[in-house]
């Protein structure tokens, strides 16, 4: 969408915050599933766990939030994707090293598939 949207000077930004500490994770606003899957039962166990113990820890300040947005919308030109909070970067970082590693874990797999005529 940004893509086809430069054209006529129109910005999109993707905002992909971290946690931020609301009662988003709070008894009050998070539901969990009512008929779980016993398949899933540690999965979902640990999940929950982790929401509940990080409620009200998380590190994003959602007084902060609105500020940033809007220097965002008054940028001349600003990014494809913005990430909010130390926790959204670090998990960021960690899926692109990851992801990163991967691709080159399998490069010569991936090169195989192209024409022989072209150059690798």
């Amino acid at each position: 969408m940004a893509r086809d949207l430069a054209p006529f000077g129109i910005h999109v930004t993707v905002v992909e915050p971290g946690y931020f500490r609301t009662d988003f994770l709070d008894a009050s606003s998070v539901r969990f599933s009512a008929d779980p899957i016993a398949d899933y039962d540690d999965v979902r166990e640990q999940t929950e766990a982790v929401y509940r113990e990080y409620n009200h820890k998380q590190p994003g300040d959602p007084v902060k939030f609105g500020p940033a947005i809007l220097r965002l919308a008054n940028e001349k030109t600003p990014p494809r994707h913005l990430l909010l909070g130390s926790d959204a970067l670090a998990i960021a970082r960690k899926a692109l090293t990851e992801r990163l590693a991967e691709i080159d874990a399998w490069e010569s797999l991936s090169f195989t598939t192209d024409h022989d005529d072209v150059a690798g």
